[in-house]
């Protein structure tokens, strides 16, 4: 019995070889992906022109949506967006329906970046 048993082990152990060298190669640098932000702008040039004020983490404003959520890739993602967060947000989400509700990090870069462009500027706890 454990003849049969070791041979019956080898067998499948050559077959499973076999099958791994010769099974095409499976791994994450052939699927590389492209990872970028969704609020990156189509025109670089835009970047340059800035007219609202740059957002930073001691000058943002005090933002219910942002209470103990407020790090820096969030505020680079205010400061690097052409439009409104959570219009990029719903854009994508209607294109890609799967019922989510709109995270909280995407609601505060959305009143974050309202708060930037609003007429009077960034108004913080410490602006007149």
């Amino acid at each position: 019995m454990k003849f049969y048993f070791k041979v019956s082990l080898v067998i499948m152990l050559t077959l499973f070889v076999a099958a791994v060298m010769t099974a095409p190669q499976v791994s994450l640098a052939n699927k590389e992906v492209k990872v970028t932000r969704h609020s990156q702008t189509e025109n670089p040039s835009a970047l340059q022109t800035r007219t609202v004020p740059l957002v930073t983490l001691t000058n943002a404003p005090d933002v219910p949506q942002c209470r103990g959520l407020l790090n820096q890739d969030m505020v680079d993602v205010v400061n690097e967006a052409a439009e409104d967060p959570a219009e990029i947000f719903e854009r994508n989400r209607r294109a890609h329906p799967h019922m989510i509700m709109m995270p909280p990090p995407v609601e505060c870069e959305s009143q974050l970046w309202k708060a930037a462009r609003q007429s009077g500027g960034l108004q913080t706890a410490a602006s007149p």
